[in-house]
């Protein structure tokens, strides 16, 4: 019985790295910049938060491929039809040149919350 165990064991254990050795997107959310949505445009650091390339880093070293970054469309164009707001730009811009450069995919994801 408990080489039947250990047999199944083993098996189950198989088909796990199988399964995850054909995921082709790995990652996390690296979520701070749509933070605060009650509080726009909000202050940085504050309110909101910009990634940081420490924590990129350490998901690609833990074998993460993928970053979801989510932002607050309201931050990114303050006026329906208007500009994008050049600093805010400048965050995502940073993030996905980061992580794109060191070889990872970046899922970008606009909230708005029915703001418009």
């Amino acid at each position: 019985m408990k080489s039947i165990i250990v047999l199944l064991s083993l098996v189950s254990f198989a088909f796990l790295l199988v399964a995850e050795s054909k995921l082709l997107y790995k990652g996390v959310s690296e979520s701070c910049l749509e933070w605060g949505p009650g509080t726009v445009p909000g202050k940085v650091d504050n309110e909101y938060f910009r990634p940081n390339t420490e924590s990129i880093l350490y998901m690609k070293n833990k074998g993460m491929n993928t970053i979801r970054l989510p932002f607050l469309w309201e931050r990114l164009q303050p006026t329906l039809g208007g500009s994008f707001d050049a600093t805010y730009q400048g965050y995502i811009d940073s993030v996905v040149n980061y992580a794109t450069g060191l070889g990872m995919f970046v899922i970008i994801d606009p909230h708005n919350y029915m703001r418009y």
